[in-house]
């Protein structure tokens, strides 16, 4: 979304996580995903940067006509909200999918974990179009996947729940063509087969 908001396209290489290519892993070791393969003085001494936030602050950083990131005093309070969010609720989400799929009786203790972190959002998001305010900002574009997976646990009783503010932040972005173009279903990546460039200018 970032890419897409900052106007950059990128080749996009879709790859399988269980048949990592042998270009992924000589580029980033980690083997983790998204990587972001910057050819800094052609292919001798590439810059490769390994986390999505990471990526996102470098995108916006080349062109941010939508205003996403706050001014320089306000961006570490900013990167530090989406930082401890993220660190607290990942577990908290993962103990909540793992409860949903083997049927585990501590459901309802790992949703109200994760409810826990959601509650401040809510009440935000009462006051507000976005999360840090009226305009929407880079925390939306960051917690945007999470808040989505979440949503997916238990879909009935996420749209039955309390949760009116934060279901119509997020319908607001699964149902723009932002998302759509952002979830573009495209071909496993190989050598030889046509170059797939995502973005938009």
């Amino acid at each position: 979304m970032a890419l897409i908001k900052a106007e950059i396209q990128v080749e996009l290489r879709a790859i399988k996580l269980n048949n990592k290519p042998a270009e992924m892993l000589n580029a980033s070791p980690k083997g983790t995903v998204p990587i972001l393969v910057l050819p800094q003085h052609f292919k001798e001494n590439p810059v490769v940067i390994e986390e999505s936030l990471d990526i996102m602050l470098w995108a916006l950083a080349q062109n941010d006509p939508h205003q996403l990131l706050p001014d320089k005093q306000q961006l570490p309070d900013m990167l530090d909200k989406i930082a401890r969010f993220e660190a607290e609720f990942v577990p908290a989400l993962d103990a909540y999918k793992q409860a949903k799929r083997y049927h585990e009786n501590t459901l309802d203790e790992q949703r109200a974990s994760c409810e826990a972190l959601l509650n401040p959002l809510e009440m935000k998001l009462s006051k507000y179009n976005y999360i840090d305010g009226q305009q929407e900002r880079l925390i939306d574009i960051a917690l945007v996947s999470l808040i989505r997976k979440f949503s997916k646990v238990e879909k009935a009783w996420f749209r039955q729940s309390r949760y009116v503010e934060l279901q119509r932040w997020l319908n607001r972005y699964i149902q723009s063509p932002l998302f759509s173009h952002t979830m573009q279903q495209t071909e496993q990546w190989l050598p030889n087969k046509p170059t797939i460039i995502f973005g938009r200018r």
